[in-house]
């Protein structure tokens, strides 16, 4: 953390900063494990203009393996010279990019520059590896040469144009899937559009909504991924895998392209207990050129959390640049719910975190500890806020969506002021 600091020109432990800080920051390593102080971290780093890049991890699970899985790290899953999913490579919902990793199961490997010592004295080589470790490196070449050919690129733009598919190769599943990410790299086409607007899309703070406990309606905000503007508005349709009607969506706060804030509603009158499933498709059509519909899919569960709870809790509000703590309390659960609440916040930009602290390290969301938190967007408080309620349990991760299990999963509501 403090090596990113460093790079990134920011204050740090060694009281010095580059002459030049960094443009790109590539991680090759990963573990098991969510740091708030390193999330506050990768914040800093992005929001110094530092693309944050990392190697999805080699475990072949969808387990989040972090600094990949942070909030604005971009994680890179690995492909062989056949352009498939190495056997080693991570995937789940936190890839955002393949690249070639290489994958010795198939005959091919990614050869580095090396030193060895062998012969007693050291000889500059090559040694041919296979590893996450080797994708990522793809990714931050092709994102420090998109810099190189637009200094005004930010963070954000990278992610867009990895989100719009401009600088990638579409492979699997149509669109962004759990094995690619957004696609596979390809730096002649980033070098091609680095630079050149990005193309109207859809970008939503979340592509999944869990309903629990008693909690009935949520708050989604959908925004433009590109430079350039929507030509016509967009539409909402919902679609059901289980139950009818049970799901409603209505604007908040959107502009004439009706882009902005979505408050989602659901009913659970005359349900069965159980978990029902549904999608709400955000489409533009008429659109030219057109504009890839976007997905969010919605859990309502049924009667599965009463009387449930993660146990004993902490909820605590932190600048969500800076990760400065403006308040925190402990909570005990009534019925699976915890209450909170907390004053004298100034206008900000926040993120609300509860969790157990089982290790006694003071970090939330470490393995075996109870986790959530809502949104991972920046809550922007202007005012008093409430409705702020969200889902901590034992199988939520912390920057991804908040799921729960059926077992161990608790609601937290509560108002910040």
């Amino acid at each position: 953390m403090q090596a990113m600091l460093y790079s990134a020109g920011l204050s740090n432990n060694s009281g010095t900063v580059p002459a030049k800080k960094a443009d790109v920051i590539n991680m090759s390593l990963g573990g098991p494990g969510y740091s708030s102080t390193f999330q506050n971290v990768v914040n800093q780093v992005r929001a110094a203009g530092v693309v944050v890049i990392a190697a999805a991890g080699n475990g072949n699970t969808s387990t989040p393996s972090y600094p990949a899985a942070y909030d604005g790290v971009v994680s890179v899953s690995s492909v062989g010279q056949d352009l498939t999913r190495a056997y080693y490579s991570n995937f789940g919902s936190t890839i955002d990019v393949a690249a070639p990793g290489g994958d010795s199961s198939k005959g091919n490997t990614v050869f580095s520059t090396v030193a060895s010592d062998s012969s007693g004295s050291i000889v500059d080589t090559y040694a041919g590896y296979q590893g996450t470790s080797m994708a990522a490196p793809h990714v931050a070449a092709v994102a420090a040469l998109m810099k190189e050919a637009n200094p005004m690129m930010t963070p954000a733009d990278f992610d867009n144009y990895l989100a719009s598919g401009l600088i990638t190769d579409d492979h699997g599943t149509v669109g962004r899937d759990d094995i690619y990410g957004h696609g596979l790299i390809n730096a002649a086409k980033a070098i091609t559009v680095a630079g050149e607007p990005i193309p109207a899309s859809f970008l939503l703070d979340s592509t999944s909504v869990t309903f629990a406990g008693t909690t009935s309606t949520k708050t989604i905000n959908v925004s433009n991924g590109g430079t350039e503007e929507f030509s016509a508005a967009a539409a909402t349709s919902i679609s059901y895998t289980s139950g009818t009607n049970w799901l409603s969506i209505s604007s908040v706060s959107v502009d004439a392209n009706n882009l902005g804030s979505y408050e989602l509603s659901v009913d659970r009158t005359g349900l069965a207990d159980g978990e029902y499933q549904a999608a709400i498709t955000f489409s533009a059509p008429g659109s030219s050129p057109a504009i890839t519909d976007a997905v969010l899919n919605v859990t309502l569960r049924v009667g599965l959390d009463v009387g449930v709870d993660a146990g004993y809790q902490y909820i605590i509000i932190e600048n969500y640049h800076t990760g400065e703590r403006l308040g925190a309390m402990e909570a005990v659960p009534v019925d699976g719910l915890y209450q909170y609440s907390f004053a004298g916040i100034p206008a900000g930009e926040y993120r609300i975190v509860a969790g157990t602290d089982m290790d006694n390290d003071f970090y939330f969301c470490n393995t075996g500890e109870a986790c959530g938190s809502y949104s991972s967007l920046p809550l922007v408080v202007s005012g008093n806020t409430s409705g702020l309620n969200f889902i901590t349990g034992f199988t939520a991760a912390y920057g991804l969506s908040s799921a729960a299990s059926d077992t161990e999963s608790a609601e937290v509501q509560g108002f910040s002021k």
